[in-house]
Parts: structure tokens; sequence; C-alpha cells
């Protein structure tokens, strides 16, 4: 292996152990709260802080304006602020949402109340942005998250900079010159910790699947409930049910913990609990399953990396589908090559290109499922009729084309969606 190899091979094990991790709730809410939360450790006390004010993305705004926090009936991104003021850990990083009590609930409410935080949109702005601006003995702080759901980009203290990330920093590329061949070689060699470690953050999807199945503590608990009463003859539809569980929970507000893929916990449910279920029900080794789930979060990483992490499409669709179908088929085969993606990716985007993300609720557990019921079915597909949609419409000849072709229509088409969707949900509040 070249020396250039060697180092497309680290930037991969750095992506499996910094984006393959824990969250709690939805991450663009835990993100605000973590910015909160880091800039308040900027005073000597949290009392200190008289006001905040708060500048976000429009990918922000609409993910996190209506979803639920764990742990508690409410909502939305100016909540989580007050969590983040109140109580945040930002040692935490996506699980400072965790542990919220009842006292905790109280005070932001207050918080609110007040008006002591003002939260804005500048729609102009995509993708991850968070600025923090906070007030309080004599004291001005300012922070900005950017890039990555808690990647701290500039700190500053009455002007003064202390900390300022370089511009090649603020959006980490750990695929830059990868292909699918680089990718399934990577995961044909991972090392034990890696399999270990992505096993077991499986495993906690997998549970928070069957917690939201016998739980009655979270918005769309009633919904999982009638799901569960159908037939689950086949593997898609328990497939199905698994995924929409866990993400309804965790949309709905339950408090569970939920392994994130790439900023997204709805891209984790969906990358990791079809394969997890499917190895584990056919009995295939657990290091086969865990290379499987190694391969579906770095197809999905790679697909996001081009055409973007936060975007106007549904990334259950654009990316984690696709992954999770990568992952299924390769257990299925029992091996894959870059030919067996490039028509995965066709066969998937055939039927699913061009689903539009229209803000992060409960409702997006509907998606998460039948993306998830489709990456089966199209690992299905690949594996007994391969050559079905090759080179139409939105397929390209081969993965790199078709990714492309997908990233035309979303810089191209869907340039003002987020600025109308955010328009459409702030008229239902009027």
């Amino acid at each position: 292996m070249t020396s250039g190899d060697e180092r497309k091979m680290e930037r991969l094990k750095e992506y499996i152990f910094k984006e393959i991790v824990y969250a709690r709730g939805c991450t663009e809410p835990a993100s605000v709260a973590f910015a909160v939360a880091r800039t308040v450790s900027y005073f000597g006390n949290r009392d200190e802080v008289e006001k905040i004010n708060i500048d976000v993305s429009n990918s922000i705004y609409k993910n996190g304006v209506d979803v639920g926090i764990p742990g508690t009936k409410k909502r939305g991104n100016l909540f989580a602020a007050a969590v983040g003021l109140i109580s945040g850990d930002p040692e935490k990083e996506l699980e400072v949402l965790s542990g919220i009590d009842e006292e905790t609930i109280l005070k932001a409410e207050k918080v609110i109340e007040s008006k002591k935080i003002t939260l804005k949109c500048f729609c102009e702005i995509t993708g991850v942005y968070v600025k923090v601006t906070a007030y309080g003995g004599g004291k001005t702080v300012e922070l900005t998250v950017e890039g990555g759901h808690t990647n701290v980009v500039l700190v500053k203290i009455n002007d003064e900079k202390i900390f300022e990330k370089d511009k090649n920093e603020i959006s980490k590329d750990y695929f830059s010159g990868k292909t699918p061949e680089d990718i399934i070689r990577f995961t044909e060699n991972a090392e034990d910790d890696y399999l270990e470690y992505i096993y077991e953050k499986a495993k906690t999807n997998y549970e928070a699947a069957l917690y939201a199945i016998e739980s009655k503590d979270y918005t769309g608990c009633e919904y999982i409930k009638k799901l569960t009463e159908c037939k689950k003859r086949y593997d898609e539809k328990t497939i199905k049910l698994l995924v929409t569980a866990a993400s309804m929970a965790r949309m709905g507000g339950a408090p569970v913990r939920i392994t994130s893929c790439y900023g997204s916990g709805n891209q984790g449910i969906v990358s990791l609990v079809p394969i997890f279920f499917y190895g584990n029900k056919k009995r295939i080794s657990k290091k086969q399953i865990s290379k499987a789930l190694i391969l579906s979060c770095l197809i999905t990483g790679l697909i996001k990396n081009k055409i973007g992490k936060l975007v106007p499409l549904c990334g259950v669709f654009y990316a984690a589908g696709v992954g999770a179908a990568s992952g299924i088929y390769c257990l299925m085969n029992k091996t894959i090559n870059e030919k067996d993606i490039n028509l995965i990716i066709n066969n998937y985007y055939s039927q699913n290109a061009g689903v539009l993300c229209d803000g992060a609720k409960e409702t997006c557990a509907l998606k998460a499922g039948s993306a998830a019921r489709e990456a089966f079915e199209v690992a299905e597909l690949t594996l007994n009729s391969p050559d079905c949609f090759s080179d139409m419409g939105i397929a390209g000849r081969d993965f790199e084309e078709t990714i492309n072709n997908l990233k035309i229509i979303n810089e191209k088409s869907l340039k003002d969606f987020d600025k109308t969707m955010i328009e459409i949900i702030d008229s239902k509040g009027e």
C-alpha cells in the first residue's frame, strides 16, 4: 500500500470514530443546545448571562423548529437553546439534551417567556451553521458552529478572537479522492476494534427500536402499536417496523440514545438497523455483519460528502438507503464489488431519487421506514436482476455519474426549496 493509500485509509478510520457517534434527539436542536452550552461555559457562571441571540442556517431552522426534545413534551430549537443555557454540558456534545428533568423544563419555560433568548433564521445560509452571541457581566461572547453539528470554528470574547479554525478545517473531508472500491477495500481489511465499535453502535439503534415498540412515552407511539399488529412474515416488513419505531421514538421525544451517522440520527438508524436485523436473523457471523455495517456507513458518508450534509433532499433516501442496500446485498451475496455498488445506486435512485426534506418531525419516521424497506428490496433486485435500470433517467454509467446527476438537480432546481418550506412551516403558526 502506498503512502497515499495509507492516508486515505486513515481518514476513513477517523470517520468511523468521529462521525458514527451517539446522539439524543434530533441533531439540529442538539447542535443549538451544544452551541449555547459551549458559549455559556466562557462565563463565570450561568447566572451571569443576561441575553442570548442565536442565528441559524435555513437547514438548522427547518430541521429543528418542530421536532420533539428527548424526555419532554416540548419541541423546537428555542427550547433546546434554553436547556443549553440552564443545564447543558457541552462535553456531552450531541447528547447534550439527555437527562432533562422537570426542574429544567420549568426553568426553560421561564427563560423562553422572558424573551432572554432570541433565535433568527438566515435563509441565505445553508448547511450546518449556528452562531450564538451571549451578553452579561460586562462581557460579550460570540461562538460559531459550522460544517459539523459540534464543530466550533470561532470564539470571540469582547470582539477579541480567542479561537479560530483554519477555513480548510471547517468541513472535514474524509472522502477526498475516495471511490466505492476504496471503501470496499477498507471494509474487507477492517480491524477488530472498528468491527466491535460499529456492531455495538448498531445494537444501540436496534435496542432503541425494541424499546419504541413497547413504550408509550413519545408522540407517535400509537402509530407504532398499529404497525406491530400488521403481519410481519417478510423481512422487509420487519425492517420497516424496526426503523420506523426507532425513528418515531427519537423524533417524538422519547429519552432514547441513538447512533448517528455523519450528523444524522435517522440516517444512523437506516444505515445500521436493517443490516443488524437481517444479519442476526440469518445467523451470519458477527464479523461479516460488522463489515456490512461499516460498508453501509461509509457509502452513506461518501454520498453525503458529494451532495451535501444538509440539503433539500431527504438524507435517508439519497444517502443512507443506498448505504443500507449495499450492506444488505453484501450479506445476501457474501461479497460485493464496485460494479455491484454502481447497480445498487442506480436501482435505488430509479425508485427514490428526489424525495424532499420538509423539516424534522415525527413523520420523518415514515420516510425512514420506507427508505429501509426499499433498501432491502433494492438489494434483492440487484442480486436477482442486476442490469434492470442501468443508465436510464437519473441513473448514470457509474456511481460517480449518478451522484453527480442528483447533485446537479439539488443545486440547480432546489436552491430556493428550503426558503419556501420554511415559509410554509412558519405560516402554520400564524
